[in-house]
């Protein structure tokens, strides 16, 4: 779900891993498992993919799987919340 939500984004905001990376400092190759769901991201990058993809924090950190299950049912999902 996180991966899905991340690059969707991207690709709505029609940026290239090439400038999420130069946005986030984020490893291109590193950005291309998170979206795949390969890797997990750790919560500060999931920050640094929020703010360079105009989304909410913390609803980005429930989707990425980052908090217990009650304390994500309660954030809902991106998509859920019109991003």
């Amino acid at each position: 779900m996180f991966g899905s939500e991340v690059k969707g984004r991207r690709k709505s905001r029609r940026m290239s891993l090439a400038d999420l990376s130069a946005s986030t400092g984020i490893d291109r190759g590193l950005l291309s498992k998170l979206e795949s769901g390969s890797r997990r991201p750790s919560v500060e990058q999931v920050k640094m993919l929020a703010r360079a993809l105009d989304l909410r924090e913390e609803v980005l950190i429930a989707d990425a799987g980052l908090l217990p299950p009650d304390v994500r049912a309660a954030f809902g999902s991106v998509a859920s919340v019109g991003f």
